[in-house]
């Protein structure tokens, strides 16, 4: 994809986090049922721990939810948590959200983009929230950006290995089939030994009045981008938002010989180990993959 389109439309998508942050959230408050399938391996990382913290890399991070879902589901489990999302609207609600949980509170992000953290203190009253310790830190980057720009995550992520790396609907939004391809292959240079990649890619194709909606749409959105139907690759839309004219985020829509390609993007020592569906009314809509490193990175 054009370098000057793909900023175009990633743009769109990051104007559409900042001015939907508060309704969209509203709308992503549960957890999603493909996670469930992610515990019994998670358990067994948290086994292999020796008492430190389960550390956690969560690429497009949103309101935080999916830290939710660790720590109701592992409430012994300490949690050593990087969320990065460049949406401040969203990332508030992490902050908020561990606010009121817990007896801590992450620091104000600096003006640098990095953040201070302060490790959580388990709640004084269990039967109002999980015994767990979370240190959380949020880095406001948007890595899509970067990837176009071929800057190296090096630069914008933190580089330790993490036990769990997860990016949740986040993929759809990259921009390009090499640029997503180049996010997998980048993210899995960042699972620890016996550590975990796992990602959801939608397919929103499987829905008739998601497609609708989209092919519907996507014209009359381009128009607005300044951009046309050439300028996309196949599976891409460009989707709305609650009746909002103003509201337009790129999606992509994943395949099947895509899906099969991404599965294959980790170069060993990770190998895929579960690939399974999941998530809307049809239990369809998200594709998960899941790897582990199973071998030291020479």
């Amino acid at each position: 994809m054009d370098t000057q389109v793909a900023h175009i439309l990633n743009d769109a998508t990051s104007a559409f986090y900042c001015r939907c942050a508060q309704s969209f959230s509203d709308t992503r408050q549960s957890p999603w049922r493909g996670w469930e399938p992610l515990l019994p391996p998670l358990k067994a990382l948290c086994d292999s721990t020796a008492g430190r913290p389960l550390r956690v890399l969560d690429v497009g991070c949103g309101n935080g939810r999916f830290l939710r879902f660790l720590e109701q589901h592992l409430p012994s489990q300490a949690l050593a948590y990087t969320g990065i999302d460049n949406c401040e609207g969203l990332r508030c609600f992490v902050e908020a959200s561990e606010s009121s949980s817990q007896d801590s509170v992450t620091s104000p992000l600096h003006p640098s983009g990095e953040s201070e953290v302060l490790p959580a203190t388990p709640s004084s009253s269990p039967a109002e929230a999980p015994a767990h310790h979370s240190a959380i830190t949020l880095i406001p980057v948007d890595l899509m950006s970067a990837l176009i720009d071929e800057q190296p995550l090096e630069e914008v992520i933190p580089s330790e290995p993490f036990d769990v790396v997860a990016c949740f609907g986040f993929l759809h939004h990259g921009p390009g089939t090499i640029l997503r391809s180049s996010l997998i292959q980048q993210l899995a240079s960042r699972v620890a030994l016996h550590g975990i990649l796992t990602c959801s890619l939608w397919r929103f194709d499987r829905s008739p009045s998601l497609s609708a909606k989209a092919e519907q749409g996507t014209p009359e959105r381009l128009h607005a981008l300044g951009l046309s139907a050439a300028d996309l690759e196949a599976g891409d839309w460009l989707l709305g938002w609650q009746q909002d004219p103003e509201a337009i985020r790129y999606c992509h829509c994943f395949s099947d010989a895509e899906v099969q390609q991404l599965s294959q993007a980790p170069c060993p020592p990770l190998t895929l180990t579960e690939t399974y569906d999941a998530d809307g009314a049809s239990g369809n809509l998200n594709t998960y993959l899941l790897w582990q490193r199973s071998e030291a990175t020479e």
